[in-house]
């Protein structure tokens, strides 16, 4: 008995439709980051795209982020954190501390300088609850369940979501290359079935140097990561001084699969988690 044949797949002509909807349609949206050097050279998040921050503990990758996310969300965009590591509170109190400057240590003991800092702090509470930024701090979710809350994004209302971190994703492989491999295909499928920009955090595997200019192949675990990605960012401390607050920091655009690489030179202010323009 021979098997039934299967119709084949429909096929769109590329562009979905005539070619002057190419010369009158509206360009790619871009989702900035707020931070005007990096936007610069990347322009922004771009739907279905994955963007990687990666870094070692203490470089900036998730102020980076979360200064992405609220950025987003004042803009108006709903902004979605799926975030393995930290848990909202902790995620709050870093989120308060980049939009007044009071340094977290002060969030966390409420060891108030004045009225004035507490006031602050406060209304900078009222204001997060206020905009549409979205936190799930759920642990340990294998790359399956990842891939389902990412998509299921879309359905409400989400348009810029993040994933803190690759290497904190759950999986049943021995293997942790493997494991990570999977991971960070789950994320970009996710993005492209999606239609949505997502940026993703990653670890490096440490060099002992942190003054070292960052490399593609310091990326931790899985070259899976570098295929995957659209966009990576990788963050150089020229001065190597851990303890400085306020630090001149090299964003490298290492990777940019539909744009140009390069280096935007900004501080990041480590007391108040947040990264600043050399001209502010």
């Amino acid at each position: 008995m021979k098997a039934e044949k299967k119709p084949l797949s429909p096929l769109d002509l590329l562009g979905g439709g005539a070619a002057e909807d190419f010369e009158s349609g509206p360009p790619e949206q871009f989702v900035p980051s707020g931070v005007k050097a990096v936007d610069k050279i990347i322009l922004g998040a771009v739907n279905a795209e994955l963007l990687l921050i990666a870094g070692n503990p203490g470089q900036g990758k998730t102020a980076l982020a979360m200064q992405w996310a609220t950025a987003s969300a004042q803009n108006g965009l709903p902004s979605a954190i799926l975030s393995l590591e930290m848990g909202k509170r902790a995620l709050r109190n870093r989120l308060i501390s980049g939009l007044t400057g009071i340094p977290m240590q002060i969030l966390r003991t409420r060891e108030w300088p004045s009225a004035k800092h507490r006031q602050r702090a406060v209304e900078a509470a009222e204001y997060l609850a206020s905009i549409p930024l979205y936190v799930d701090d759920r642990s340990g979710l294998d790359a399956i369940q990842v891939y389902d809350t990412i998509t299921s994004w879309k359905d409400r209302g989400i348009g810029l979501g993040f994933v803190d971190y690759i290497q904190r994703m759950g999986g049943d492989s021995d293997s942790r290359v493997q494991q990570v491999g999977e991971a960070v295909r789950s994320i970009k499928n996710a993005a492209k079935d999606a239609d949505l920009p997502i940026v993703a955090l990653s670890s490096l595997n440490r060099t002992g140097n942190t003054s070292e200019k960052p490399r593609l192949s310091h990326l931790r675990d899985s070259g899976d990561i570098e295929f995957e990605a659209d966009t990576i960012l990788m963050f150089h401390y020229p001065e190597d001084d851990l303890y400085e607050d306020i630090r001149l920091c090299d964003v490298h655009v290492m990777k940019q699969r539909n744009g140009p690489t390069g280096v935007a030179s900004v501080r990041f202010n480590k007391p108040a988690t947040r990264f600043e323009d050399l001209d502010t």
